[in-house]
């Protein structure tokens, strides 16, 4: 019994143990992101303005249809800026990257028709396959 005890309070500690580590791993990579976080803006507005003003479009119609949800929406972006402006950053390069390779979000396909043939309706006979294939 006491090992099964010293186990748990082991394990408790331990959990506990990471979860003060990942607090402050985290509370660093949030510093961090703090400081660029303008940085990533300014990229994002660089490299393809349009996805900011995009994400804005986003929350004001998001706010005209919900106006809950679009307060929500609003504070999040507010409270998380460093995160909101990374995403927008990585839209942008991510936009820009696929649109230098040929594929647009915007490009409309050409339309291409695959050729095909119209089946009979009747069933397929397996068995008549089944001899065909034994017989080799």
């Amino acid at each position: 019994m006491k090992q099964g005890i010293g186990k748990t309070v082991i394990g408790i500690g331990l959990v506990a143990f990471f979860a003060i580590v990942m607090f402050y791993v985290l509370k660093g990579v949030w510093a961090v992101m703090s400081l660029l976080a303008w940085g990533f803006l300014l990229v994002a507005l660089v490299v393809n303005y349009r996805v900011v003003i995009d994400y804005v479009k986003r929350l004001l119609d998001l706010l005209k249809r919900n106006p809950l949800y679009g307060v929500g929406g609003i504070i999040f972006s507010v409270v998380l800026y460093p995160l909101v402006f990374l995403v927008l950053m990585v839209r942008a390069l991510g936009g820009k990257a696929f649109a230098n390779v040929g594929f647009s979000s915007n490009q409309q396909d050409e339309e291409e028709f695959t050729d095909y043939e119209i089946l009979d309706d009747e069933p397929l006979d397996l068995k008549e396959i089944h001899k065909r294939k034994m017989e080799r």
